[in-house]
């Protein structure tokens, strides 16, 4: 049987880091950033767009990130067993094609804590407008998450400890 699993959660909330961890103790996982074909940025009007070097808190709230269905259904063909770690926009909508799916629930201490690690691989959410429009997302992302039926994971658990809660 497959086994595909999908772990969302804001920018901050430990993703990228548990995708390797993950990895590292034998599970096929992967951070969504690694799979630039997934996603497309989109303006208001539906055009794709590319996204600046760094861009603004504005110019993020105005554009989309979002996965296209067909890249991941193909994807996720491909493999039996399959860790997604990822966010974008339009994330929600995929529940339906993973076996379990999981979001990373951090408060605004800890995601402005690990945004502005020095030695975070991400520089994204170091600029205050784009760390000011991340936590603004917590509670409209954590309601998104819940209406959708993600399961809830305490971001703050070490490593393993979220491991063997997915994993289980």
């Amino acid at each position: 049987m497959d086994k595909h699993v999908l772990v969302t959660g804001l920018s901050g909330s430990g993703k990228t880091y548990l995708s390797g961890y993950f990895r590292q103790n034998g599970i096929n996982a992967h951070d969504s950033e690694e799979f630039n074909h997934l996603s497309s940025w989109i303006d208001r009007n539906g055009l794709t767009v590319a996204m600046p070097k760094d861009p603004t808190g504005q110019w993020l709230s105005e554009h989309s990130k979002l996965w296209d269905r067909e890249k991941i259904k193909g994807l996720l063909r491909k493999n039996a067993q399959f860790y997604l770690f990822g966010y974008v926009t339009n994330v929600y909508s995929f529940i339906d094609l993973f076996n379990s799916a999981y979001y990373l629930r951090a408060d605004s201490y800890l995601i402005s804590q690990r945004l502005m690690r020095e030695d975070r691989a991400n520089t994204f959410g170091r600029l205050d407008s784009q760390r000011e429009l991340i936590l603004s997302m917590i509670t409209s992302s954590e309601e998104k998450a819940r209406n959708a039926g993600f399961k809830f994971i305490d971001a703050s658990l070490t490593p393993k400890q979220i491991f063997d809660i997915i994993t289980k």
